[in-house]
């Protein structure tokens, strides 16, 4: 019978570096999408919706991308956004 304990856990984020085309996507999201995007104004947008039915979960999604390309990059502009 084997014991061997598997153990699993995240990268830290500077440990992940892509190249090629999957690194230039991410900086054209990143230059081309997410620092274009005027964040108060979406924000001001979703908090005002009378039926925000699944608004929260939109602006969650950007959220939690923008945080993730952010620590990816190590943009300073995307992260004062």
């Amino acid at each position: 019978m084997n014991n061997t304990i598997c153990k699993f856990f995240s990268l830290p984020l500077s440990n992940v570096k892509l190249d090629g085309v999957i690194d230039q996507k991410i900086r054209l999201i990143v230059n081309g999408v997410l620092k274009n995007i005027d964040m108060k104004a979406l924000a001001d947008y979703f908090r005002n919706l009378e039926d925000g039915f699944a608004a929260g979960e939109f602006w969650g999604k950007l959220m939690r991308a923008s945080c993730m390309l952010c620590a990816y990059t190590g943009d300073s502009q995307l992260r004062k956004l």
